[in-house]
């Protein structure tokens, strides 16, 4: 069911006729942002919800709770807004307010499609293959998926990529997935949960030009950063013998009164319960024996196996190093991509003596090396282009806060920490709208205490270029008001206005930042900055974030490659 609110029709607060931001949206989960900075949306309870941010009009999609609308998570919408994810029927995409189903091969199971590239070339996802279980299956539970668009605009049949058949343990994966898709098409990022749903680790996948689509699991190995040796896969356990495998109908028969007459009698004394081998003939009880004689020898076999791979197994759990679950993000560059890993880490205050906390991580895609933050406890949730990332921290006793890692920091900063230096006229707004005075359960004393400037800031998510950047949270300070979470849409800090003043190759894109960064994409080899008198301010070779140190002003910058030269007029 679709439906359109005005703005104001669904509690959007502080948000003028003309939608300025920043803006508040009560009651609206903001999970993303379009990579224009147009369009926001909300899950709840199977209701998406999509936010017009130049108008503050609403658009709902109706469902139900578990079985409604989803968006995909990575890179979800398209550069005309169309936006891939789910129904309750599986893998689809919203395009002009309709809802289309996707080509799935097993519609019984779950499907998702979960990223597009941005001229919607290419849809990827994944598809289900074995119902939901905890048991070993045959195939993962879900595969990667892609769907090419075809002339007419409609979607082809569902392409399954190839993928490991194994995980880095030896057994059938959980799940392989395909997740965000390269601007061409021609690389997916995606994920490989291991058997036991412990263990993510990164996969990508290529299209040659044929068409012929080839992965890459190489960095398995950081589940398993040792290489260690793991023995025979133990496989299921054998089963134990059941004394009804070797009784008549009729002895069962007998079983079954007897136990209906002690459970008449209510005694309640078990060691009157019927037992089987009271039931059974002398030669059934002799082949049970036998039976179970056989199984003890085996078991003790299969526990020798399980015990021996347990031990590889648990060792890799405490030296791997694996990513978070749908949480995966493409450098611009596209040679690398940030997730949220786990470091274990000593500490006296837990009764194990050991802890563990969240924070990002930058694997490189061709040699496997990466790079993790010091532990802060941060989940990342959105990548910038030029290397930015912003997540929020993660604990059961304290508000949800938003954090920023700025390129090549090694140490975040709060979002509000953020703004004062990048944009003070929004740090003055988070002060006013996002910081507050609460009171907090203090375990230690078992008592409420008032804690003054608590930053609320939630969980942001940005556009690539920093123009717009939205977060949500939980509402945890004012129970007197019938709002659960609140989603601000605010100002990004980026401040540069970019414009091509003559052969810029279209293989080079120069993005500008308050604080004289800028970030290329592309491969280039000189940076040179002009100020408005056409005097060198600076000069270096390119990298993907360059530092300049220049000072707020109007600049021009000239960056040169072996396809041309790209010229940019700047507001740092």
């Amino acid at each position: 069911m679709k439906k359109t609110l005005l703005l104001g029709a669904a509690a959007i607060v502080a948000a003028s006729a003309s939608a300025d931001i920043p803006a508040i949206y009560e009651n609206l989960q903001i999970l993303g942002i379009s990579s224009d900075g147009k369009t926001a949306y909300s899950e709840n309870m199977g209701t998406l919800t999509l936010i017009d941010i130049a108008t503050g009009n609403l658009t709902e999609y109706i469902g139900e709770e578990n079985n409604g609308f989803v968006a995909g998570q990575g890179g979800c919408f398209t550069t005309d807004g169309m936006l891939v994810g789910a129904t309750a029927l599986g893998a689809a995409y919203l395009k002009d307010g309709q809802w289309i189903q996707l080509d799935v091969p097993n519609p019984q199971f779950d499907s998702y499609a979960q990223g597009v590239t941005p001229d919607g070339s290419l849809i990827v996802g994944m598809v289900g293959m074995a119902k939901m279980s905890i048991d070993d299956t045959d195939t993962p539970m879900q595969v990667p998926a892609a769907w090419s668009r075809n002339t007419d605009g409609t979607y082809g049949e569902c392409q399954l990529l190839p993928y490991p058949e194994k995980d880095f343990s030896g057994r059938v994966p959980q799940y392989v997935t395909a997740f965000t898709p390269r601007a061409d098409g021609n690389l997916v990022i995606g994920q490989v949960v291991d058997y036991s749903g412990s263990m993510t680790s990164v996969i990508y996948y290529t299209r040659d030009n044929s068409g012929k689509w080839s992965y890459n699991a190489s960095l398995n190995k950081l589940c398993n950063p040792n290489d260690l040796v793991f023995p025979e896969v133990p496989g299921d356990a054998p089963e134990t013998p059941q004394w009804t495998d070797f009784m008549t109908d009729e002895e069962k028969a007998a079983y079954d009164v007897a136990v209906e007459e002690w459970t008449n009698e209510g005694s309640g004394d078990n060691s009157t319960y019927p037992k089987y081998e009271d039931f059974a003939s002398d030669e059934e009880k002799a082949a049970y024996a036998a039976a179970y004689a056989a199984w003890e020898t085996a078991f003790a076999s299969w526990n020798d196996k399980f015990m021996a791979y347990n031990a590889v197994l648990m060792q890799c759990f405490e030296e791997g190093v694996p990513v978070m679950m749908n949480n995966l993000y493409l450098s611009a560059d596209n040679k690398s991509v940030v997730s949220t890993t786990s470091i274990r880490y000593e500490d006296p205050s837990n009764w194990t003596g050991i802890s563990s906390s969240y924070t990002p991580i930058t694997i490189d895609l061709e040699t496997g090396k990466y790079d993790i933050k010091p532990h802060e406890n941060i989940v990342i949730s959105s990548l910038a282009a030029d290397g930015t990332i912003f997540g929020w921290t993660e604990s059961e006793t304290v508000p949800r806060k938003a954090m920023v890692y700025k390129p090549g920091a090694t140490e975040p900063v709060s979002l509000y920490g953020y703004y004062q230096e990048y944009a003070p006229e929004t740090a003055a707004w988070i002060k006013e709208n996002m910081i507050r005075d609460i009171e907090m359960y203090d375990y230690e004393s078992g008592s409420w205490i008032p804690v003054h400037d608590v930053e609320f800031t939630g969980t942001p998510h940005v556009t690539p270029d920093l123009k717009v950047l939205a977060t949500a949270v939980a509402n945890v300070w004012d129970e007197t008001v019938p709002v659960n979470i609140y989603s601000y849409v605010l100002p990004g800090s980026h401040a540069g206005v970019e414009g091509v003043a003559d052969d810029a190759s279209d293989s080079l894109k120069v993005s500008v930042f308050k604080g004289g960064r800028i970030a290329i994409e592309g491969e280039a080899d000189t940076v040179t900055v002009f100020d408005a008198d056409g005097r060198v301010m600076f000069n270096a070779a390119a990298a993907d974030v360059i530092e300049t140190g220049l000072a707020s002003g109007a600049y021009i910058i000239k960056v040169t490659s072996v396809n041309g030269v790209k010229t940019v007029k700047a507001m740092f």
